[in-house]
């Protein structure tokens, strides 16, 4: 089996920074030059420029490993025929659900948390996407994605909530009205 799918070589990564003069987002490709993006990133990072990311633009990351989901055991007291027992359970805890109730949600491109804005559409290499959906200000990827949806439980719900109801003409109905009478 190729290596470079083994070790992640195949990933594409850019460094994004918002520039105040020009008053909007500049992004650098790397390919798959880590070590360029990273060398940018430091130099930008030093310069203190707002919004600094250096992203992988096809890998998804999982959050740090206190934010991911895991099962704890924990012991319960239990009365049977009147006597006490000390049961133990196993309860799976999803930490990242109270992020994102807060509003902050775990981008795995940008491998940052951010707070995803609610938008009508997004601009992805000078074509314009259509849909309501809830998009990482930087990247501007959407809650659609399958790895943003893996790890942030509120866009797992809001994916199928945000889903446009198909109705009918209404024709049908008004001919079986019609029919009736």
């Amino acid at each position: 089996m190729d290596e470079r799918f083994m070790t992640g070589a195949n990933a594409r990564w850019e460094v994004i920074w918002f520039s105040r003069k020009g008053k909007r987002f500049i992004v650098k490709e790397f390919e798959d030059d880590f070590h360029g993006a990273l060398e940018l990133y430091t130099r930008v990072k030093a310069l203190k420029a707002p919004f600094i990311t250096l992203r992988c633009c096809n890998v998804g990351f999982p959050p740090p490993e206190k934010y991911r989901p895991h099962y704890e055991t924990r012991i319960k007291k239990e009365r049977r025929n009147g006597r006490v027992r000390r049961v133990k359970t196993e309860v799976e805890v999803v930490p990242m659900e109270g992020l994102n109730v807060k509003g902050v949600w775990w981008c795995p491109y940008c491998r940052e948390f951010r707070k995803f804005r609610m938008q009508d559409g997004a601009i992805f290499e000078d074509y314009y996407i259509e849909g309501k959906s809830m998009y990482c200000p930087v990247c501007e990827i959407s809650m659609r994605d399958h790895h943003v949806r893996k790890w942030n439980p509120q866009a797992q719900t809001l994916v199928y909530k945000l889903r446009r109801r198909t109705r009918g003409s209404g024709r049908r109905s008004s001919r079986r009205r019609k029919g009736r009478r």
